[in-house]
C-alpha cells in the first residue's frame, strides 16, 4: 500500500519522497489513482509520496508516466540518467514483468524514432543490457497534488535481462545529464520546467535490518529541489560537507584520498569513488579488495565463501573489536562504517557488505547512504554529506543484534563466577549457622 502526505509551503516548491517497505508481492496501487496537472500552483507545494525499502538491498518509488497515467514501480539510483520503463509489446522481458507502457493509451506521448542500448553493472559482477526507443512523455512525481514535468526523454525497452531478485518494472536515474547522451534527467526537468526551486535532490536510506518489516519511525526518502537536515540528518549546517564532482566525470563521482581498515591502508587502484544507489554494497577494483579482505583474513579469522568474505559472528567477546572501514575523501574528511553497517549476519556468519569487480574505480552503495544523508546538486556539481538520522535512531534488532547475547553471556559468566568463588572458598571455610 502507497500512502501520500501532502504539505502545503509558501515559502518554496518542494517534493519529498518517503521510502517505505516493499512486500514479496510488490505495492498495490490503482491505476490512475490520481491525475497531474500541469498548471502552474499559485500556493506552491510539498509533496509526499510512499517509496520503498526492499530488506535493505534496493529502494523503489512509484512513478506515473502517460496520459492517463499509468503506474510504474522503479529503482531510484544514482548511479545512472536515464530513466526506463519495459514496453506493452517487449517479448524479451522477464516475466516477473508487472508494469508496462503502452503509448496507444497515452494522448501526450512522442515517439523520437531513436533507438538506444544502455549497459547496467550490478552486483556479483554481472551486466545487465536494455534495449528501447526514445519517446517523450509527462511524468509525475509526488501524490497529492503531484509534481509533473513535460517532454521528459525515456527509453521504452523492448528487450532487457531479468535483473535478479527484483520487484520493480524499471530504473529512474538521478546522475547528470552527461550520462544520458545530454539528455536531462527527470530532476533537472523539474528545475528547468519551475517545479521545484533548486537543480538538487538529497537521499535518506533507513535500516531495516535487511528484514521484509519496516518499522522505522522514520522512512527513507528523496527529497527533490531542498534538503532537511533536521529531519534527516543532524541540525547543524557545519557538519555538512561539499565535496566537487570529479570534473572530467558524467557521474556523481569524488576524489578519494584513501581507504582504511583500522590502522591498515588499503590498495586503491584508483582514486576516485562513484555514489550508486543502485548497489547495496561497497564495491572496488579487484586487487583493491584483496587487499581489504586480506586484512579481515588474517586478523579476524574471515574466510572468502565464493566471492564473498564471511566472517564468524558467534564469539559476542569479541563484537567489539571488529575494525572501522573508513573513507577519506578530498580535503582528508573521513566516513567510517563500522560492523552494524559492512555486516549482514545470517545465522553464526556474517557475510562483509564488500565485493570486488573488474573496475577502475570505487563504489559506495547503500551500506554508505544508511549511515550518511547525501544531497546532490546539479547545478554546482558536487555531493553533500552529514552523518544521518537512520545511523542514529536506528532500534530494530538486527541492527543491534549483538546486544542481547552479550548481556546474556555477561550474566551467565557472573552466575559462573559465583559458583565457582563457592566452590572454591565456601566449601573449604564451610558455612556457619546462625544461631536459632
Amino acid at each position: 500500500m502507497i500512502y501520500f502526505i501532502a504539505l502545503l509551503s509558501f515559502a518554496s516548491s518542494q517534493i519529498t519522497i518517503p521510502i517505505e517497505r516493499l512486500s514479496a508481492d510488490g505495492p498495490a496501487l490503482p491505476e490512475n489513482s490520481f491525475q497531474p496537472s500541469l498548471e502552474a500552483d499559485v500556493i506552491k507545494m510539498k509533496a509526499s509520496e510512499q517509496l520503498v525499502n526492499y530488506e535493505n538491498t534496493y529502494y523503489t518509488g512509484t512513478v506515473l508516466i502517460g496520459t492517463p497515467s499509468q503506474t510504474f514501480t522503479l529503482l531510484f539510483d544514482t548511479g545512472s540518467s536515464w530513466l526506463w520503463v519495459p514496453a506493452a509489446k517487449c517479448t524479451f522481458c522477464p516475466s516477473t514483468t508487472k508494469h508496462t507502457y503502452n503509448y496507444k493509451n497515452s494522448i501526450t506521448f512522442t515517439d523520437l524514432n531513436e533507438t538506444i542500448e544502455q549497459q547496467y553493472n550490478m552486483e556479483n559482477n554481472n551486466t545487465y543490457t536494455i534495449k528501447g526507443e526514445l519517446f517523450t512523455e509527462t511524468v509525475v512525481l509526488g501524490s497529492t497534488n503531484p509534481r509533473a514535468v513535460k517532454d521528459q526523454v525515456f527509453v521504452v525497452v523492448d528487450k532487457y535481462d531479468d535483473f535478479p531478485g527484483t520487484h520493480y518494472d524499471g530504473i529512474l536515474g538521478l546522475g547528470p545529464s552527461g550520462d544520458a547522451n545530454g539528455n536531462p534527467s527527470v530532476v533537472e526537468t523539474l528545475y528547468n520546467q519551475g517545479n521545484i526551486d533548486e537543480p538538487l535532490f538529497s537521499l535518506y536510506l533507513n535500516d531495516n535490518g535487511f528484514r521484509k518489516d519496516d518499522d522505522q519511525n522514520i522512512k527513507s526518502a528523496i527529497t527533490l529541489g531542498y534538503y532537511d537536515l533536521d529531519k534527516y540528518g543532524t541540525s547543524e549546517p557545519v557538519s555538512l560537507k561539499w565535496f566537487n564532482v570529479v570534473e572530467t566525470s558524467n557521474s556523481w563521482e569524488l576524489n578519494l584520498t584513501s581507504i582504511y581498515v583500522a590502522d591498515s591502508k588499503v590498495d586503491l587502484i584508483t582514486p576516485t569513488i562513484k555514489f550508486e544507489s543502485r548497489t547495496s554494497m561497497l564495491i572496488g577494483p579487484r586487487k583493491g579488495i584483496e587487499t581489504l579482505f586480506e586484512r579481515f583474513r588474517t586478523q579476524w579469522g574471515c574466510a572468502k565463501y565464493h566471492t564473498k568474505m564471511a566472517c564468524d559472528c558467534s564469539n559476542v567477546y569479541n563484537i567489539v573489536d571488529w575494525p572501522e572501514i573508513i573513507i577519506k575523501l578530498e580535503g582528508g574528511e573521513e566516513f567510517t562504517l563500522t560492523e552494524k553497517e559492512y555486516f549482514k549476519r545470517e545465522s553464526r556468519v556474517c557475510f562483509l557488505q564488500v565485493q570486488a569487480a573488474d573496475i577502475d574505480y570505487w563504489i559506495v552503495g547503500d551500506v554508505f547512504f544508511r549511515k550518511y544523508y547525501t544531497i546532490y546538486d546539479y547545478q554546482e556539481r558536487r555531493i553533500g554529506i552529514i552523518d544521518s538520522k537512520s545511523s542514529r535512531t536506528a532500534s530494530n534488532l538486527a541492527s543491534n543484534w549483538w546486544i542481547i547475547p552479550t548481556i546474556l553471556a555477561a550474566l551467565s559468566g557472573s552466575i559462573g563466577l559465583g559458583y565457582l568463588v563457592w566452590k572454591t572458598y565456601g566449601k573449604e571455610a564451610g558455612y556457619q549457622q546462625l544461631p536459632r
